[in-house]
């Protein structure tokens, strides 16, 4: 962002960013702090990436308990 501000070209690809329909939502206000870390935590101990199809929306929702 910074270099795009002063004009000077980055040689890093832009992100791309994916919506996954499969995560879980929390039931209330009240668990948001708890359901991001829990996300968080599922990302870091999945190894091969493959969190993307954990949360793919053809399965049935993920639910934390």
């Amino acid at each position: 962002m910074y270099n795009s501000h002063i004009g000077k070209q980055s040689s890093r690809k832009s992100p791309i960013w994916k919506n996954l329909q499969g995560t879980p939502r929390q039931p209330t206000n009240v668990e948001c702090g708890y359901y991001v870390m829990r996300f968080m935590r599922d990302i870091i101990h999945d190894l091969a990436l493959a969190f993307e199809k954990k949360f793919d929306k053809k399965k049935e929702p993920v639910v934390y308990t």
